[in-house]
């Protein structure tokens, strides 16, 4: 191994720092972490509305279909959350 370089996580780094590597991995994920914290808050006030209309007009099916939005934006919560805290810890 050359010196100066340094392995994270099974990567070559070069004369990187970890801190680099991770600041440089948040900076691209930050758009996708947004994208799912949008999506997973728009799925489930879509769904709480659904689910409203569902049980204005008795409609079970409606209702499951509201219900399924709401999880599927709980999901998405808490996938960014799990991918955000996930590389926290550097150093």
């Amino acid at each position: 191994m050359p010196s100066g370089t340094r392995f994270l996580a099974g990567l070559r780094l070069g004369n990187r720092t970890e801190r680099e590597v991770a600041m440089a991995t948040r900076a691209v994920d930050g758009s996708i972490l947004f994208a799912k914290k949008l999506g997973g808050v728009f799925a489930m006030i879509l769904g709480g509305l659904i689910a409203a209309i569902g049980a204005n007009v008795a409609s079970p099916v409606t209702i499951a279909i509201g219900v399924l939005f709401v999880i599927a934006g709980a999901i998405l919560l808490v996938l960014k959350i799990i991918r955000r805290n996930e590389g926290g810890q550097v150093g």
